[in-house]
């Protein structure tokens, strides 16, 4: 039990996360200006254009981490389900006529007046947000699966349904990941799930089957050189680049 003294005392930052956080953010950050000098040249007649918008959108998302990594954590929790609802309706929305924006034969951007973002990215939080809220409350009972861990894995499957109907694999499979991952930490019997694992590994590669062009990228990984200047180019181009 949590005492009076405990609560008051000030919050204190994972400097390992930090700074695990903070090297990948510079990591990527020189990646940007490194690979993309060129293409920014081309497009916007500086190479340090694209590098100057990836540093300042970097820039405030390290500010924004610091700030919420110093509220009280229990302060989200009355959030989780308005959270895990909020991105259920921005995914929807992205089937209405008009909202959604097309892309590469994908719909996974919402525009909102002059704003235009992904629901996926929101899903995420809100995904991570509601599972901690329900093993938190639900502690003792996580090892069961009908009132333990059925609801949140049910929460994670709507939301992964929704965004693999983009359609977007990556990020569906990603999500049923976190999810799997949260629950086994919050308490969940490995048995229980060791027995969705082979079914959800079963519908996935149903999926990827069924896909041409995700089943075309199969066939790439599995014979790089059948293909090299169409569909295998930008591996082995990797291989190169790593030596």
């Amino acid at each position: 039990m949590i005492g009076a003294g405990t609560q008051d005392r000030p919050h204190k930052m994972d400097t390992v996360l930090a700074t695990v956080v903070l090297v990948l953010t510079v990591f990527g950050v020189v990646m940007v200006y490194s690979a993309g000098s060129e293409r920014s040249m081309l497009l916007f007649g500086s190479p340090h254009a694209l590098f100057l918008n990836q540093l300042s959108r970097a820039v405030v998302g390290l500010l924004l981490m610091g700030l919420t990594a110093t509220l009280p954590y229990r302060i989200w929790r009355p959030l989780a389900l308005p959270a895990l609802v909020t991105a259920l309706l921005l995914l929807a929305m992205i089937f209405i006529g008009g909202l959604g924006e097309s892309s590469h034969g994908a719909v996974r951007w919402l525009r909102i007046g002059p704003v235009r973002f992904q629901p996926s990215e929101v899903a995420k939080f809100a995904l991570v947000l509601f599972i901690a809220a329900w093993a938190n409350q639900r502690r003792e009972r996580m090892s069961r699966f009908g009132s333990g861990i059925l609801v949140p894995l049910g929460a994670a499957g709507l939301l992964a349904l929704l965004i693999f109907l983009q359609p977007d694999f990556s990020t569906s499979a990603l999500l049923i990941a976190i999810a799997l991952l949260l629950i086994f930490l919050a308490g969940a019997k490995p048995l229980h799930l060791a027995a969705l694992v082979g079914p959800l590994l079963a519908v996935g590669l149903l999926a990827v089957r069924l896909s041409p062009y995700k089943w075309a990228r199969v066939q790439a990984y599995l014979s790089p050189h059948a293909d090299p200047n169409n569909a295998s180019y930008q591996m082995l181009q990797s291989w190169i680049g790593l030596g």
